[in-house]
């Protein structure tokens, strides 16, 4: 039997190649080779609660490892291997990136260790997910920030020989005695703005009801008469004379080449539809009024800017906006807005439109030759994440930050306030960075723009699709 060649331990594998030679050599050590710098599991999902917990714990102990002793395997970097276990490399399931990212971050807390994942592909269907949990850095304790299976809320965990534990009082006392001797850090001079203002905008209250009463108005008007005589009578007669009317030649003739159909609507019916229409329309008239103030004030988005003096990767800026204000994803262009609800067909006949067997049956069957849409790709830099309630928060990942290079979002907000709010939005923001373990933060201010009254905009608007049946 062919002895197994160990892995290399000195520095941390790279690459398509490297990754499956390192993960292969691993496999066939088997538990040999968990130490404080490596630990294998085969049957694990990091994604669930009893995964995450795991994950977590391992990068939380891997954080509090010596720095000298570390710094000799790997390049000081620690790594846990899933999907894999002694002479067995079966890999994961796959999933999306932003389910493991957010099941673990729970547990270390922002800013916790740094860490990261690599995916080495197993089959078509599994991977092999390689945790990466960076060197540890001098001075730094990282507790556990949430309870979760086998963690404690506060507690301080290091990685051992194969095994990771909770830190007995000698460990914590040597974590903390590197913390006393750490050289301070050099706080990067990174400063984070809202380049843009707060709008207001208005629209008379009377032009919602004036639209809406000219539409039941003209609706109302269709709508069938209540019947003159009584239900059972009308019962009667047409028991009394269906036998005659459908032995009639010209009846049958008629509905042959009917090129009408009646409708089927009741008038209480019809009603009830007029009145379903107004309540949703009457609902999605506050955001079509916010997107029609987005895309007239299109031209002067807000955007998130930064900049640093230092190079900084992987910087996490967060915004809290205080007082009554809203923040939306701007409009990308005038036809880019939540169309309001159609009001119903007015009552009457319809056209019957014949729909030939061919075309009706190809209907019905599975798109064969069409093209196929591609997957969605989570992309994780740059997106702002928006939450708005009675105030606005503000998430964004930003890639990399160079000197003196600003960095301005790419996406596009909306910012705006009650139109009797004319009061300075003032707020702050926080940040956090690879390889720099504080917290940055500062103030900033937002000016209320003059008020955009929208009222004869949308009478016109509103008036116009009116007569194009649009």
């Amino acid at each position: 039997m062919t002895e197994q060649t160990p892995p290399d331990l000195t520095r941390l594998p790279s690459g398509e190649r490297e990754w499956p030679d390192f993960i292969q050599k691993a496999a066939g050590a088997g538990d040999l080779i968990e130490r404080h710098f490596i630990e294998l599991k085969s049957e694990i999902d990091p994604t669930a609660k009893d995964g995450a917990a795991k994950v977590a714990k391992f990068i939380l102990g891997a954080a509090h490892r010596d720095p000298e002793r570390a710094a000799k395997y790997l390049g000081g970097y620690a790594v846990m291997l899933l999907g894999v276990g002694a002479n067995d490399v079966r890999g994961l399931a796959r999933f999306e990136a932003k389910d493991l990212v957010g099941a673990v971050q729970q547990y270390l807390g922002e800013p916790g260790p740094r860490w990261d994942f690599v995916r080495v592909r197993v089959d078509d269907d599994h991977d092999v997910i390689v945790i990466t949990a960076e060197p540890p850095v001098v001075g730094k304790v990282w507790p556990c920030c949430r309870e979760g299976v086998g963690l404690a809320d506060g507690r301080i965990y290091i990685r051992g020989d194969g095994e990771t534990r909770e830190a007995n009082h000698d460990e914590v006392r040597a974590l903390f005695e590197r913390v006393r001797g750490a050289p301070a850090e050099v706080a990067p001079d990174l400063d984070v703005a809202l380049n843009g203002v707060v709008r207001r905008y208005k629209c008379d209250q009377a032009l919602l009801d004036e639209y809406i009463a000219h539409e039941r108005q003209r609706l109302e008007a269709t709508a069938p008469e209540p019947p003159a005589v009584k239900a059972e009578e009308i019962g009667r007669r047409v028991s009394a004379g269906t036998a005659g009317y459908l032995s009639s030649p010209a009846a049958v003739g008629s509905s042959i080449f009917n090129i009408e159909e009646p409708d089927a609507r009741g008038r209480e019916d019809y009603l009830a539809e007029i009145d379903e229409w107004e309540e949703r329309f009457r609902a999605a008239w506050p955001k079509f009024l916010r997107q029609v103030a987005a895309i007239a004030c299109h031209q002067d988005a807000t955007r998130i800017e930064a900049c640093s003096q230092r190079w900084l990767a992987e910087v996490k800026i967060k915004i809290h906006l205080d007082g009554p204000v809203r923040a939306d994803e701007n409009p990308s262009d005038g036809r880019d807005y939540d169309k309001l609800p159609s009001p119903p067909r007015p009552w009457g006949p319809r056209p019957i439109r014949h729909v030939p067997d061919f075309v009706r049956d190809a209907a019905l069957l599975p798109n064969m030759g069409g093209a196929v849409a591609p997957p969605m790709i989570y992309l994780p830099y740059d997106n702002i994440d928006i939450s708005n309630s009675r105030s606005v928060d503000l998430k964004v990942l930003v890639g990399e930050l160079r000197p003196n290079d600003p960095y301005i979002s790419s996406d596009e907000l909306f910012i705006s306030a009650p139109v009797d709010y004319d009061v300075p939005i003032t707020g702050q923001w926080t940040a956090t960075a690879k390889d720099y373990h504080e917290m940055l933060s500062g103030e900033l201010q937002l000016v209320v723009d003059e008020p955009l009254d929208l009222t004869e905009g949308l009478r016109d608007f509103l008036y116009r699709s009116d007569d194009d049946e649009d």
